[in-house]
């Protein structure tokens, strides 16, 4: 009987131990970092990918929990945000987002979990259009300028 609760014990060693290696040797996933300027987006160590709308391809190539930097300048924009992300920018006396289409919000926020920090927003003058439009929970808005919208920031 000895002989046989030593063999069990060896077995569930044996698969404890394949399980620790397995996890030690893939680690974790750990939110990534994109970076924006007026002309495209990168992530840190990828190509650069121009783009007109730069925001906005960043984030439909971001994955959820990912940080997106926008450094300063003017984009020319509507926003969807529809993944949790954060969006920090350089600040909002240097980053301006300008609404495409004045019928639409300049960020939509749809999905929960996310923060937007540093932006100064404009040009959603259309009739119940927001410079920062948020229908998410859990949504930190903040640092933001919000000016010459019909609504400012409607949560």
């Amino acid at each position: 009987m000895g002989k046989g609760n030593t063999l069990q014990e060896l077995h569930v060693v044996s698969i404890l131990t394949t399980i620790f290696l397995i996890l030690t040797l893939c680690g974790t996933a750990s939110a990534g970092q994109l970076y924006v300027n007026e002309t495209g987006w990168w992530h840190v160590g990828g190509d650069f990918n121009s783009s007109d709308t730069p925001i906005q391809f960043a984030i439909n190539n971001a994955t959820a929990d990912d940080s997106i930097y926008v450094y300063n300048g003017s984009y020319n924009e509507n926003v969807d945000v529809n993944k949790s992300l954060t969006l920090e920018g350089e600040g909002a006396n240097v980053v301006n987002v300008t609404a495409a289409s004045s019928d639409d919000h300049v960020f939509n926020v749809m999905a929960n979990n996310v923060t937007i920090n540093g932006f100064n927003v404009s040009g959603a003058t259309g009739d119940d259009r927001a410079g920062m439009y948020v229908t998410a929970n859990n949504c930190n808005i903040s640092n933001n300028i919000a000016t010459n919208n019909y609504r400012g920031i409607f949560l």
